[in-house]
């Protein structure tokens, strides 16, 4: 049951830092473009389309972090199972 548990502690932190990862990547870029007065531009609006590669970045984020949560609760409800039953 811990094992379960460490897993999804751990998932739930890699899922939320590779979303902050990518979150902050492009959020800087389109900023640091905005404050040149870029945003309009041809690399404002490229900034602006998410690419293949961040939405795959994107769903991997979500998955491991809910799949993690989902893990968690059932370690945690595995565990209260197992001592309720002692």
């Amino acid at each position: 049951m811990k094992s379960l548990r460490g897993f999804g502690v751990t998932a739930i932190y890699i899922g939320v830092t590779i979303g902050a990862t990518l979150w902050g990547s492009n959020f800087s870029d389109y900023m640091l473009l905005e404050d040149l007065g870029l945003d309009a531009s041809a690399a404002g609006v490229a900034l602006q389309k998410v690419s293949l590669g961040e939405r795959f970045l994107l769903n991997m984020s979500a998955l491991l972090t809910l799949g993690g949560l989902g893990g968690f609760l059932l370690a945690l409800f595995l565990e209260r199972k197992a001592r309720n039953q002692s």
